[in-house]
Parts: structure tokens; sequence; C-alpha cells
């Protein structure tokens, strides 16, 4: 994919703003996504929020393949799994070597819970995750990129159903 901004060199960022509903993508060559100055985390300004992909990020490519979902969706994703594998580790619980797609959804639910409260919908929501097949797209295409590993036996199929992310994650005052 050629820069939004010059159409001359291949991208390797992406930047992409959302006002209101709306959400607009560019996506810059290295040269360009140097004159764009961001912080390297989200920021919201006069009602839009930047975000920022660091071009060095090994997830880009994944996110300019499909861009359903944000590269925080991702980095959301993997931290659940360390996060798991760590408290696996330091509970003594090696025998679990394998976790199923329904298990993986319930570790997503509380890290969501544990790490953004009352606001993890709306934060899932503004990276593209509504619902749990969102979550297990994201999980194939990490596993795809050889990122996390599976087993032949486990499917996309598994995500499907889990829970209603309105009871999942109930926001303050609904």
């Amino acid at each position: 994919m050629l820069c939004n901004e010059c159409n001359q060199h291949e991208a390797k960022a992406s930047i992409t703003q959302i006002t209101g509903n709306k959400k607009t993508r560019r996506y810059l060559c290295a040269i360009c996504a140097k004159s764009v100055t961001f912080s390297p985390t989200p920021r919201v300004l006069s009602g839009e929020m930047w975000e920022y992909m660091n071009p060095a990020d090994p997830l880009l490519e994944i996110v300019n393949r499909d861009t359903r979902y944000t590269i925080d969706a991702y980095h959301f994703v993997l931290e659940a799994c360390e996060k798991l594998l760590l408290d696996q580790f330091t509970s003594g619980d090696f025998a679990r070597s394998h976790i199923s797609g329904g298990q993986l959804l319930e570790v997503l639910r509380r890290y969501a819970l544990e790490v953004f409260g009352g606001k993890a919908k709306s934060v899932l929501s503004s990276w593209g995750v509504f619902k749990c097949e969102d979550f297990g797209d994201i999980v194939f295409s990490l596993i795809e990129a050889g990122r996390l590993t599976g087993r032949p036996e486990d499917t996309k199929d598994d995500f499907r159903g889990g829970y209603n992310f309105d009871t999942a994650f109930p926001e303050p005052g609904r």
C-alpha cells in the first residue's frame, strides 16, 4: 500500500482520527510519518482522538492487512495471554498447557474489567471489538502471524456465542 500523503513510498505507519462516530485512517510512509507529531499513546483533542502506530511495531503488518481492529486490540489480547501465563506460573499451575476459546474469552473479560473497569465496553468498542467473535478473529490473526499458538482442533467457532458485551461489561449509570 502506498503512502496516502506522497503516493510514492510504501506505507509503514497508520494514523487513525476518530471524531464522534466517524473514523478516518491514513497510511503513511516512514518519511511522511516523521513529519507528524503525536504522543505515542492516544490523546483527545477537541473531541477528536488520534492514534499513532509505531512504524517498528511488529503487529503493524496485521493491522494493515485487517483494518477492522486497532493495534491496541491486538496488544490487549497479547497482554491478557501473558498475564494468564504469568498467573499460571506463579500459582504453580503448569498442568494446563492449552486454553480453550471459552476460557480465553473469560480471561479477556476479567482482564478488560481489571484494566478499564466500567469503561471496558467503550474502550473495546473504540478498538473495533464489539462481540466475542471479534476476539476470535484477533486471536486467529495472532496465531497466523506466529504471535500465539493454537492446536489443529481450535477454530474461530470456539469464540461464537460467548457472552453478551452489555452484561459482561456493565457501564456505570446504565
